[in-house]
Parts: C-alpha cells; structure tokens; sequence
C-alpha cells in the first residue's frame, strides 16, 4: 500500500523538525563545551599561579627564619663573650648559641630543597650556606681556645672573628628583600596572566556563540523554506 500524500507530508515535515533539533543540539554542545573548556584553562591557570606564588610564599618565610635566627646566633656569640665568664652561665649560653646555629642550618638546606623545584636562583643561598659553614667553623675554633674568665683571651677571642658575621648579614638582608619583589612581581604577572586568559576565552566564547547563532539560524531559514514549498 503507497503512502499517501498527507503522510509524505507528515514524514518530511518531521524529518524536517529532527534536522532542526540536531542543529540546534549541536550548537548546544558546541556552546557548553568550549564553557568547559574556558573553565578548565582558567582553573589549569590559577592552580599554576597558586602554586607558583605558594613556592615564593615559602622561600620568603623561610629566608625570614634564617635572618631571625643568624641574628639571633650573632646575640648568642656576644652573649658567651660578655656573659660567658662564669661555667654554668657559658654552658647555658653555648647551648642557646648552638640552637640558633642548627636553626640557620635548618632554615637554608629548606631554602635550598625549594629552590631546586621552584623559581628561584640557587646560588644566593649556596653562598649564604658557605658562609654560615666558614663563620661556625671560625667560631668553633676559636672557642676551642677561649679561656672565659680571662678578659684577654675573651678580647682576642672577639678580635679574632670581628666583622665575619657582616656578609651574612647583608646576604640574609639582600636575600629576604629580593624573594618579597619577586613574590610581589610573580603575584603581578599572574593578574596579569589570568585577566589576558580570561578575555581570549571570552572572546573565543563569543565567537562560538556567534557562529553557532549563524549557523542555527541558516538551519532554521532552510527548514522554513522547505516547509513553505
């Protein structure tokens, strides 16, 4: 039995109406995908950021331990000097020395494991580590020698050191000041980074969408001019 007219015309006119539907499905799809996708690289992009930012964050605190507690060892030293004459009050003061020297210690092997994964240069912090050794190695040898109830020997035991804590001072100064400006700056360049993300991908949103609207709209032109045939 053949089709009738009015079931051709039923048949093509839902022909028609799915064609219509899946251009527009389509258009869909495109649409939330490259939502996805502008979501996705803006995530991808802040967790980079943060964990750039979070490495700075912790070679900034860390390089302000080891400033803290060298300054500290420095106040210890003069402390053994100046207060040290008496066995059990050098006992104590030697061992607080001590304390903040493994401080320092601990505080640049950290500052150094960070660096080799992170963003900054390495080599400040090799040489404030150089320094801290050669400074405690002369500090050792000359406590070896220092007799602390005799004032001549404390004198030339102050003599023999003056001045070597300085550089270290500096380097710690030197280096707590550039991993600020250079968190300051890797802070910067990521509001910079996430504001030009965040407009190609709205552009490129806006362009899908667009082309996605000529497109449904030519699907939605021919439909209607096969129907009104």
């Amino acid at each position: 039995m053949s089709a009738t007219p009015g079931s051709k015309h039923v048949a093509e006119r839902r022909r028609q109406f799915l064609s219509l539907s899946s251009a527009v499905a389509l258009v869909l799809v495109v649409i939330v995908g490259m939502s996805n996708y502008a979501t996705f690289k803006l995530a991808e992009q802040m967790d980079a950021d943060v964990a750039r930012i979070g490495q700075y964050a912790t070679l900034s605190d860390d390089a302000r331990i080891a400033q803290v507690a060298f300054k500290t060892q420095v106040q210890e030293w003069k402390n053994i000097l100046l207060r040290g004459y008496v066995e059990a009050d050098l006992a104590l003061y030697h061992a607080a020395f001590v304390k903040q020297r493994l401080q320092v210690e601990n505080a640049l092997d950290r500052l150094a494991e960070t660096v080799q994964a992170g963003p900054a240069s390495g080599n400040a912090i090799g040489i404030l580590r150089q320094q801290h050794h050669e400074l405690n190695a002369a500090y050792d040898r000359v406590l070896s020698v220092l007799v602390p109830s005799d004032p001549l020997s404390i004198r030339a035991t102050d003599q023999s050191v003056r001045g070597m804590d300085r550089p270290l001072m500096d380097g710690f100064d030197r280096l707590v000041e550039d991993l600020r400006a250079a968190s300051e700056q890797a802070r910067q360049s990521s509001v910079r980074e996430t504001a030009r993300l965040s407009s190609d991908l709205q552009k490129m949103l806006w362009v899908t969408m667009l082309l996605g609207f000529v497109l449904l709209t030519g699907a939605v032109l021919l439909t209607l001019r096969s129907i009104l045939k």
